[in-house]
């Protein structure tokens, strides 16, 4: 019976440590699972954090765009205000055989955009009484 009791410690002892070793590997894995738990916590926060900033930046160019949009707007009435015309002065075909050579001068001089020159001749000039 010594023989069996002599067998039985060192086999207790390699049990014993081979339980050991799961129990740590065990734990280990436990571990291991808990930090690519949190992980995968972190990477799903910041994978909103980002959709939110597209959502930011999607928003903000949207705004952008409507504010150029709106400059554009007023831009273009701008230069309408600034070269609209009233229409019986566009019937210049008809108006101009009508009306006599003073009127159609002025009409053709309002008629003209901004910034182009109109040359007005002197009747001075015309009858050779000055230089020129």
């Amino acid at each position: 019976m010594d023989e069996k009791s002599e067998k039985s410690s060192p086999e207790k002892s390699i049990d014993e440590r081979v339980h050991q070793q799961l129990v740590y590997k065990d734990n280990r894995i436990i571990d291991l699972n808990n930090v690519i738990l949190d992980k995968e916590r972190q990477i799903l926060d910041l994978q909103e954090r980002v959709r939110e900033h597209n959502e930011v930046a999607s928003v903000k160019n949207q705004a952008m765009r409507i504010v150029q949009q709106k400059f554009e707007e007023m831009n273009r009435d701008k230069k309408d205000m600034s070269t609209e015309t009233d229409p019986s002065f566009l019937n210049t075909t008809s108006s101009t055989s009508t009306s006599s050579g003073g009127n159609s001068k002025e009409r053709r001089a309002r008629s003209s955009s901004p910034g182009h020159v109109i040359a007005a001749r002197s009747l001075y000039f015309r009858r050779g009484g000055g230089k020129g």
